[in-house]
């Protein structure tokens, strides 16, 4: 049997675009770096089918900023506080 991992990846890796999502996170990339010039913060949702990658895009987006000090990510993973009361 072959298993594939469910395991974030950096699209920025040579052939591990395997989903054709690194457009997103290029594209993201523009958009937060054209934020710059304005005045005004983001906040950024992605929503998709479980394994349609969009933790490999966050990832590979977080890699993209990892040595900026005026980009920050804050991550809410939602599973992990369903069971919360609001």
């Amino acid at each position: 049997m072959k298993f594939i991992l469910d395991n974030k990846i950096d699209l920025y890796q040579p052939d591990n675009d395997l989903l054709g999502t690194k457009i997103y996170s290029d594209t993201l990339k523009k958009i937060i770096d054209g934020s710059e010039e304005s005045d005004k913060s983001l906040s950024i949702g992605i929503f998709g089918e479980w394994g349609s990658g969009k933790s490999s895009i966050i990832t590979s987006l977080k890699e993209s900023y990892k040595k900026s000090e005026e980009i920050k990510f804050v991550e809410y993973d939602a599973w992990k506080h369903s069971d919360d009361s609001f």
